[in-house]
């Protein structure tokens, strides 16, 4: 997932960066440096398979997942 993809989901999905990181448990600077695509000291910043993961899951309306199989739809 490149960092504007993440950005654009954000966007579609919460009104803003702090309301993403409570619901992704980090925290609003941790979601800025995602979008961005760098850290603040400008260290590029690839979005991880776990936060590409988890963005997908909320997509799909999976919001706690206690380890046992899934069913979406």
């Amino acid at each position: 997932m490149p960092n504007t993809q993440f950005a654009a989901w954000r966007a579609r999905h919460f009104k803003s960066r702090r309301a993403c990181a409570v619901a992704l448990g980090f925290d609003a600077r941790a979601v800025q440096a995602l979008e961005d695509g760098k850290t603040r000291n400008g260290t590029r910043l690839p979005i991880p398979t776990h936060v590409a993961l988890s963005c997908a899951a909320w997509t799909l309306g999976l919001r706690d997942y206690s380890g046992g199989a899934v069913t979406i739809g």
